[in-house]
């Protein structure tokens, strides 16, 4: 069965996202941190399609959860959350709503320069 423009669009999305996500990881573990897994995508596999169109309190919880927890080098502890963009727009908006600190990996493609990472 094929997918709807609307489907396909969805998992080229999810690709991109988890090259990010992969891009982020790296990042950190070559600085020598500690990366853990830590959003609903691992911990949950498949709940992504089951809380589509749910805008209940429990899913808005479980799709605020960080993608990452990091541990540095001095044990300090941090959740990281890891967005692609097309655009170079961002926003608080593009934030989870967390109850503790959170970090912002912002990766964003730009046709002359398609590496830029921002944190």
């Amino acid at each position: 069965m094929a997918l709807t423009p609307k489907e396909q669009n969805f998992r080229y999305n999810m690709i991109k996202g988890r090259v990010a996500e992969t891009l982020i990881q790296e990042l950190f573990l070559s600085l020598g941190f500690n990366v853990f897994h830590y959003g609903m995508e691992r911990s949950v596999p498949g709940i992504t399609n089951l809380l589509k169109g749910i805008k209940s309190p429990v899913a808005r919880e479980i799709r605020s959860m960080p993608d990452f927890i990091i541990q540095d080098t001095h044990n300090e502890v941090y959740f990281v959350e890891v967005k692609y963009r097309a655009k170079e727009n961002f926003s608080f908006e593009d934030l989870p709503l967390l109850s503790g600190i959170c970090y912002s990996a912002q990766l964003s493609e730009n046709k002359n320069y398609k590496n830029g990472i921002n944190y």
